[in-house]
């Protein structure tokens, strides 16, 4: 890659089992594909093995370190509840994997899933922009592979970085987790599913209704499309209040449909406009 990238992801792409199917997922993938779909230069950085779909996704530019395997997880949906089980895991990604032009990308998303990144690879990065998906770091599995939330071992970063956006799922188990993301970013979110969002920034801490969605078909991707909207409109000057709002608007309507593709266009639409008239002042 030697073209300015606008906006870099690092993480593990994955294999996602729901009911009878298999599908591509991954936070870099749903978040990859939306930055493209918004008309954003978009480079990731992943791990995988040589089979996953890349091709279907030519639009991102791939940076893959091959593994023998792909992360596949397994899913399943109770009563709006989401239970996950791990099946197989790829290798860390390893700094040399991260290019000079992704370094220097303009906007940063680092999107662990299964603690495949250290955060010391925030380092490698020169722009400001950069934000955070912390999920992969309060991830452990038991025997059977049931996924567990764990306090995470990850309470320092290297650095202050713009956004944080985690699940009150992910830090359930860890109480001091949400005072240090705070402390940790210029701008911090906690979704709540059905109970909203609370935003924190300037020291200032708001509980958010939750965003009305006409009809859920599949969540699956909607956080991540979330934390891709709202990081990429902060860094078009949107302030927070309004990001988060826009982003939750997107994410509610990549749920209304059952393909992945279909899902991220329809989120793109709900918020390309905004965006655009953002880009001509």
């Amino acid at each position: 890659m030697t073209s300015k990238i606008d906006y870099c992801m690092v993480g593990h792409v994955t294999i996602d089992k729901l009911a009878s199917k298999q599908q591509p997922g991954g936070s870099v993938l749903f978040g990859g594909y939306l930055a493209t779909c918004l008309g954003f230069k978009c480079g990731v950085v992943t791990a995988s093995d040589v089979h996953f779909p890349y091709s279907e996704y030519s639009d991102v530019e791939w940076s893959i370190q091959f593994s023998a395997k792909t992360t596949m997880q397994e899913h399943a949906y109770v009563n709006g509840e989401r239970l996950s089980k791990g099946i197989q895991k790829s290798d860390p990604i390893l700094p040399t994997s991260i290019g000079k032009s992704l370094r220097n990308a303009k906007v940063v998303m680092l999107a662990p899933v299964e603690d495949e990144i250290h955060p010391d690879l925030i380092d490698l990065f020169t722009t400001p922009w950069i934000g955070l998906t912390p999920q992969g770091w309060f991830r452990e599995y038991d025997a059977a592979g049931t996924m567990k939330f764990k306090k995470s071992a990850f309470d320092k970063l290297p650095k202050k970085i713009k956004l944080i956006v985690v699940s009150r799922d992910d830090i359930v188990n860890d109480s001091e987790a949400w005072e240090w993301i705070k402390t940790s970013a210029e701008v911090a979110v906690c979704t709540m599913g059905k109970e909203g969002y609370i935003l924190a920034y300037d020291g200032k801490e708001k509980q958010y209704a939750p965003v009305e969605v006409m009809k859920e078909t599949n969540p699956t991707g909607s956080g991540d499309v979330f934390a891709t909207s709202l990081l990429l409109l902060l860094s078009k000057g949107f302030l927070p209040e309004k990001a988060c709002e826009l982003a939750g608007k997107a994410a509610g309507t990549s749920t209304q449909f059952e393909q992945m593709k279909e899902s991220i266009h329809a989120a793109a639409r709900a918020i390309d406009s905004e965006l655009k008239m953002a880009e001509s002042f």
